[in-house]
């Protein structure tokens, strides 16, 4: 769809005296602009599978989804610690009235939260595999190859998050 650039890197360098090498000593990989906005959730195709990685223009490790009231992802899920430890940086609060998409790659990591709304809202749980269509599965984190966005109905519309089998 279209390329977005990280707002802030750092990146810090030091000087080895008389030597003229520069050795790197850390680099800040919080993206601090949204990998998704809410105009790309509005202009899916309906009912079809959209890869993350299609809409952020970028190769991804792994992308979550944090449903209303979640503030990590589970455990389990892959890259959950670094994912966790991310969230817990940019004090990520889930509540009832937000939902959010955290995603891992090379250029580090990068949250988008997203108010609920009438005519665009997440389902998950349940919900999301009702609506489901055969071949999509929905789940809270998938491996960035396979991490798929649908979005179903008309003026109602709502957004399954899950992995392409």
């Amino acid at each position: 769809m279209h390329s977005k650039w990280p707002k802030r890197l750092i990146l810090a360098a030091v000087v080895l005296s008389g030597l003229g090498v520069v050795a790197l000593v850390g680099m800040d990989m919080v993206l601090s602009a949204p990998p998704i906005e809410r105009t790309d959730l509005e202009t899916l195709l309906p009912d079809t599978p959209t890869r993350v990685a299609d809409i952020v223009g970028q190769t991804l490790d792994t992308v979550c989804v944090l449903a209303p009231h979640e503030k990590r992802v589970p455990d389990d899920a892959r890259d959950a610690a670094a994912i966790n430890d991310f969230l817990k940086t940019r004090t990520y609060g889930g509540d009832e009235t937000h939902w959010a998409i955290v995603t891992k790659g090379a250029k580090g990591f990068a949250l988008a939260r997203f108010e609920r709304s009438a005519p665009l809202d997440i389902a998950w749980g349940d919900d999301a595999a009702e609506i489901a269509p055969d071949g999509f599965r929905p789940q809270p984190c998938a491996p960035g190859a396979t991490a798929a966005l649908i979005k179903f109905g008309g003026s109602q519309a709502r957004i399954i998050f899950g992995a392409i089998e």
